[in-house]
């Protein structure tokens, strides 16, 4: 199919279809008077697109036009090079590209992707007016002429929106999390003058210029931070640039924690386009996962994804068997807590029944009774939701001492928990751990109390 010459490898116009297990290769471009063909255009709806293999186009490998709640799903882009589009060689090539949705449309999801050596970018989502997610996903060594490190586009990991340069008050935010980024040739992660703050939460960067690139714009056409990141990791490379203006915390480079390659299981970038799995899924490799004794375990916050042990793992890999034992985990709904105030379950997120709400009053405590089995310094999380616009503060007092006063920053919504750490002192047996306001604000809405004794 073409479109003024440009050509369209498969054109998927309808909705709610499954395409499973195509491979597309080799669409051409006519002649230089336009910019890229794609092997897969989409402009239908609520499709998926399942164990797709895009390759070698003079183009995008899977082009999302105008619809909205697609799935990609464990699928591959690669090798895509535009050697005769009118504004340049190498320009317009991506692997995965999502664009021109309007505003109102369900989401389009790309989850266990991987896009590589791409003449442009791995995934690109300029010009589109409903949300993408990007989730467990991979790019890498984007920008270069397939197999070699010759410059060719832009060369963006995740090129997550944006309005060719210009303020859009019709933007929306996207969110990428637990993906990986590293040797393409720009930005492993770019905002990418996007009006508003994009979610990257628990991505890795390896390697690219920078790894995370937060540039974006005000209304006044000013460039500006844009971006809510937390448990990301930056390693080699340059970090980050344009963090000024985002909310930006959590991350391995907030944290000031040493960076080396025995925090990893692996740092190789070879064998990332290895088989897939039988059922579709990502190849497990070692690579740029945490090892076993690594100080980047359990150092991120909840941001309301899964994860296991005390506090999310920093980076795209979450280590498993971290889940706290039975015992270790308060609710605080439970019969061994106390709220002044009430339990309640009216905001999504919580764990267990229900959450304390406690009363707007100094001194309408929350206390949890704990058991430790040894004496000792014990860590705390404590999971709470501060929906208002000012933090709260708390003294922290264990078996009736103050230990230490805590502030309960804003989580922007009360359906948004995250996890407050802290270290005390626990005595051999039965502890009393108390959070007892210090202002009329009271607490904040307290989920449960996490302890590793």
């Amino acid at each position: 199919m073409t479109d003024d010459c440009r050509i369209k490898g498969f054109s998927v116009t309808g909705s709610h279809l499954h395409l499973k297990g195509l491979e597309a290769r080799g669409v051409p471009q006519n002649n230089n008077l336009n910019a890229e063909s794609w092997g897969i255009w989409g402009s239908g709806s609520d499709n998926v697109f399942e164990q797709i293999d895009t390759h070698h186009h003079m183009g995008t490998g899977l082009f999302i036009s105008g619809g909205g709640g697609n799935l990609v799903l464990n699928s591959d882009a690669h090798d895509n090079y535009d050697p005769n589009s009118s504004d340049g060689p190498g320009e317009n090539a991506d692997g995965f590209g999502a664009h021109y949705t309007p505003a109102g449309r369900p989401a389009n999801v790309f989850r266990g992707c991987r896009s590589w050596w791409n003449a442009d970018d791995g995934y690109d989502l300029i010009s589109t007016y409903a949300p993408v997610t990007i989730e467990n996903s991979w790019s890498w060594r984007n920008g270069y002429l397939s197999g070699t490190t010759t410059p060719s586009g832009n060369g963006v990991g995740f090129k997550m929106g944006g309005f060719g340069g210009d303020y859009d008050a019709g933007a929306v935010k996207h969110t990428v999390r637990f993906s990986v980024a590293f040797l393409n040739k720009a930005a492993g992660f770019y905002s990418n003058h996007h009006p508003v703050a994009n979610d990257y939460f628990n991505n890795t960067g390896y390697g690219n210029r920078p790894d995370f690139n937060m540039l974006g714009i005000d209304a006044s056409g000013a460039a500006v931070g844009r971006g809510n990141l937390r448990n990301n990791l930056a390693y080699t490379g340059t970090l980050t640039s344009n963090l000024a203006g985002t909310s930006s915390a959590y991350n391995s480079w907030d944290l000031g924690l040493p960076l080396s390659d025995a925090q990893f299981q692996s740092v190789s970038t070879a064998g990332w386009d290895a088989p897939r799995q039988a059922d579709g899924s990502l190849p497990a490799l070692p690579h740029l996962r945490l090892a076993a004794n690594s100080t980047l375990i359990d150092k991120g916050v909840d941001v309301g994804l899964p994860y296991t042990g005390r506090a999310p793992d920093l980076g795209a890999f979450e280590r498993p068997g971290d889940t706290p034992p039975p015992g270790l985990r308060h609710e605080a709904e439970a019969a061994l807590a106390v709220c002044q105030g009430t339990i309640d379950a009216n905001w999504a997120g919580f764990s267990g029944s229900g959450f304390c709400n406690a009363d707007n009053a100094t001194g309408a405590y929350a206390q949890f009774t704990v058991n430790a089995l040894a004496g000792g310094t014990a860590a705390l999380g404590i999971r709470f939701a501060n929906g208002g616009s000012t933090a709260r503060t708390a003294n922290l007092v264990v078996n009736g001492s103050t230990v230490a006063t805590l502030s309960f920053e804003s989580t922007g919504a009360w359906s948004t928990w995250i996890t407050k750490p802290a270290n005390v002192s626990l005595n051999a047996g039965t502890n009393t751990i108390r959070l007892d306001p210090t202002t009329t604000a009271g607490l904040p809405n307290l989920d449960h109390l996490d302890v590793n004794a």
